[in-house]
Formats: C-alpha cells, structure tokens, sequence
C-alpha cells in the first residue's frame, strides 16, 4: 500500500465468512473500500498463517525508568 503525506488516514474494513455454522470477522486496514477489495482477493489468491500476534500495546507503557 503505497502512503503519501496527504493520503486520508486507513480505515479498518470487516471481513465476514461461515465457519462451523457461525459467523466470523477479521479485519484489514486498506486505504478505501477499493483497496479493500483488492487486498481480499489477494488475500483468497495467496493468503496464509504467517504467525500468531501474541500481544498488542504500546511498548512505551512497559518501559520502566
């Protein structure tokens, strides 16, 4: 995703899709509603698990003078 100074901040989009006879929703952060189209075809052509996020947070909050 390319980001110029003057590019509106990202927004977040919600993916939803069926699993086990319930609804799930993930989430990616693209540009425009665009962006978000492209980025879930990629997603359906060549997506995989790279990892699991472990935690989230500002490391400022765990610093310790």
């Amino acid at each position: 995703m390319k980001r110029h100074d003057f590019s509106p901040e990202p927004s977040t989009f919600m993916i939803d899709y069926p699993y086990e006879g319930s609804t799930r929703t993930v989430y990616i952060v693209a540009e425009d509603w665009e962006d978000a189209q492209a980025q879930l075809s990629a997603l359906q052509a060549f997506g995989h698990i790279e990892g699991e996020l472990v935690e989230v947070g500002d490391i400022a909050s765990v610093m310790v003078n």
